[in-house]
């Protein structure tokens, strides 16, 4: 004969017993009970678009999700840089700066912006779950963007309505970008000798807006590689002050032992002059990749022409007038994106590089005169990546 059960076992079978009844009750018994009252019609499941989530999720109506664990990640990071570049290195430059006193250098230090989103939804049992964060990491500076250019444009009540209207009756293309340089030296040297006359820290703020108007992409293809391109006309405006030095130059003679078409006269103390600069231009984006194959290749290439407005004075004792700048623009910005995984696990990563070379200048506007430059050009640009990830 078997020895009979302990009490001690029967405890232990307890719990079990329980939670195998709880199982049937909820599992089989309210459906049957449920299809002796009404037939189920099931429903094909709808896709409704989160609006804190740049993805389509599957969100059903009378069905369990079908997927008990989905998450998306998405990471990113954003670094620029200002650099300004001395005429007097250029070897294709039309102006001889021998005997000129001083020159300013400029350091900024770079600002970033890395950013860090995170989503997870799990369905296990009836037990819906729900995981969202959102991390921002920067330095050096601020970084803002958007879509709203006509406020940067201008505060003008009117001039913002006409220019909105204009947007939405030609559907346009608008964004804008604030960078804050929080952290920039700038040292005024001597041009003989190279040591420091003056030195200063320096805030630097880069306003830009953008309006485009741009054509569908159209695709080629040539031998199993396809083209993806759009060509676009635009509108760029940027404002933004630096502490500069005005040269004055004048026509070369016979007398003067130089190749340049312009010799230098006078220069003014280091003074703050802001720019305001209106410009037109096109460009052209394009995308590139082969048949059946995660690369794709990117390239955005724009030029720029146009003219605003500067304020300086040209001597100690004179007041600064508002005078008329004029402004050309490169604009350069390859880039490659990549597919690492598709299918139920997607994950992508792309990366780009925007370069910005801008050369400002006063307008003489009288023939045989003097002639003013910054002896500069200003390098803007930026390194940016992302890395996406959805299952």
């Amino acid at each position: 004969m078997k020895p009979p059960m302990k009490l001690d076992n029967l405890k232990l079978m307890l719990p079990l017993f329980i939670g195998l009844c709880y199982y049937y009750i909820i599992f089989y018994s309210q459906p049957a009970m449920a299809q002796q009252q009404a037939p189920i019609q099931k429903q094909k499941p709808v896709h409704e678009k989160s609006q804190k989530t740049p993805y389509t999720r599957l969100t059903p109506q009378t069905e369990i999700n079908s997927k008990i664990f989905e998450i998306y990640i998405s990471s990113s990071i954003d670094l620029y840089h200002f650099h300004v570049l001395d005429d007097e290195n250029n070897e294709k430059s039309t102006h001889d700066y021998t005997g000129r006193k001083n020159k300013i250098q400029y350091s900024f230090q770079p600002v970033y912006l890395a950013s860090f989103e995170a989503y997870a939804a799990w369905n296990f049992l009836q037990f819906d779950g729900i995981y969202k964060t959102n991390r921002v990491f920067k330095g050096g500076g601020t970084i803002e963007e958007g879509n709203d250019a006509v406020s940067t444009i201008t505060s003008d009540a009117q001039i913002s309505e006409i220019i909105g209207f204009g947007v939405q009756l030609f559907n346009l293309k608008t964004s804008f970008r604030t960078v804050h340089f929080n952290f920039g030296e700038m040292r005024v040297i001597d041009a003989e000798t190279d040591s420091i006359n003056e030195k200063q820290e320096l805030l630097l703020k880069v306003n830009e807006a953008d309006i485009r108007y741009q054509r569908p992409f159209k695709i080629r293809r040539n031998r199993g590689i396809f083209f993806r391109s759009r060509f676009f006309l635009g509108y760029r405006y940027m404002q933004y002050s630096l502490p500069r030095i005005v040269y004055t130059f004048t026509e070369a003679g016979e007398t003067d032992q130089t190749d340049k078409e312009y010799v230098y006269k006078d220069e003014t103390e280091p003074q703050e002059i802001p720019f305001k600069l209106h410009m037109l231009g096109y460009g052209i984006e394009t995308i590139v990749f082969e048949n059946r194959s995660n690369l794709e290749f990117l390239n955005e290439l724009a030029f720029f022409f146009g003219a605003g407005t500067t304020k300086y004075k040209l001597g100690d004792n004179d007041e600064a007038k508002t005078r008329i700048l004029s402004s050309v623009q490169f604009k350069l910005k390859p880039g490659l994106s990549y597919k690492l995984s598709k299918g139920s696990l997607k994950t992508s990563l792309k990366l780009q590089y925007e370069f910005n070379l801008l050369i400002p200048n006063p307008v003489n506007i009288s023939k045989g005169s003097d002639s003013h430059t910054f002896g500069q050009a200003d390098l803007y640009h930026g390194l940016f990546g992302s890395f996406d990830l959805l299952f």
